[in-house]
């Protein structure tokens, strides 16, 4: 591989038969210190393309890499069948995998003869190191959160810190077709999905954030948040922000500092479906309640 080459990503369906609306946020975090660095990206998702199949088949013919981000479940089922068509097409083709069920079951992943590497836990900086250290022709020995296997064995690395987000790179939406990631909502008629923070401090037994980011939680700072919001409204024209944060209030004295910098600059998106525990919101002082209100947030899960 060079640094010529495009990296080829791709984001499986979660459901059969059910097409998909929403921005692959995942591949989107994914590129980004790829795309700051020139790397060449090409994402693929089925809202993307007509023909996503067709278009991931010629792509690969001319990509050295492919990766995949999936969730336990059909993720894997659609991945795999994608990973099919691009050795298909590229026999010489390498699958780097990750996401939530690659990072709980990094070692069953690889036992699939379809994946060569896995990138365990939230990757950004990981997948990074990884392609320079594939163009540079390196040993992945050392490097945190990465499984790979080499004639049938499979050798691991230390997990990988959880760093603070606030110095990464923006998120490189220029590599996707926003309007075809657009979808209405209970809250807005041009919805876009947005994470602004990673992980959970709380072990309830059902969630499997435990596994994933063991208790610990890192979160954009409140001003970058907005400025984030800010974007998405002014340059694409987004009416409503669907958050997908594991916890959205962690920190309450963060998320009053967004809901206070969305009224500040008067932004007019709306906010939904942010995560919280009722204990902790019932604790909560009546300023976090009436920013709430004041910036019409929609919903709380």
């Amino acid at each position: 591989m060079t640094r010529d080459d495009t990296i080829l990503l791709y984001n499986p369906n979660p459901e059969k038969d059910r097409p998909s609306l929403d921005v692959p946020l995942s591949l989107l975090a994914a590129s980004k210190y790829l795309d700051k660095a020139g790397y060449k990206i090409k994402i693929i998702k089925d809202n993307l393309y007509e023909n996503h199949l067709d278009v991931l088949r010629e792509a690969a013919k001319n990509s050295p890499i492919m990766g995949v981000s999936a969730m336990t479940g059909y993720q894997i089922h659609d991945g795999l069948e994608a990973c099919k068509i691009a050795k298909e097409a590229n026999k010489d083709i390498k699958f780097i995998w990750g996401g939530y069920h690659p990072t709980i079951y990094p070692v069953q992943t690889l036992e699939n003869p379809y994946v060569d590497i896995v990138v365990k836990g939230k990757g950004e900086m990981a997948f990074y190191e990884l392609i320079e250290r594939i163009v540079e022709g390196e040993s992945f020995e050392g490097l945190e959160g990465v499984y790979w296997k080499e004639n049938g064995k499979v050798f691991s690395n230390p997990d990988r810190a959880q760093a603070p987000l606030d110095d990464d790179p923006p998120m490189p939406y220029h590599l996707v077709d926003i309007e075809k990631c657009l979808f209405a909502s209970e809250f807005g008629k041009r919805t876009i999905s947005y994470v602004s923070s990673y992980g959970c401090p709380y072990s309830c037994t059902f969630c499997v954030e435990v596994g994933v980011f063991n208790r610990r939680w890192v979160g954009l700072r409140a001003d970058l948040v907005v400025n984030d919001l800010e974007r998405l409204e002014k340059e694409y024209g987004v009416d409503a922000i669907n958050f997908y944060d594991s916890l959205f209030f962690v920190s309450v004295k963060r998320a009053k500092g967004i809901l206070q910098g969305v009224l500040d600059r008067k932004l007019t998106v709306r906010l939904g479906n942010l995560y919280g525990r009722s204990r902790q919101l019932n604790q909560s002082d009546d300023e976090l309640w009436e920013l709430l209100e004041k910036t019409r947030t929609y919903s709380i899960l």
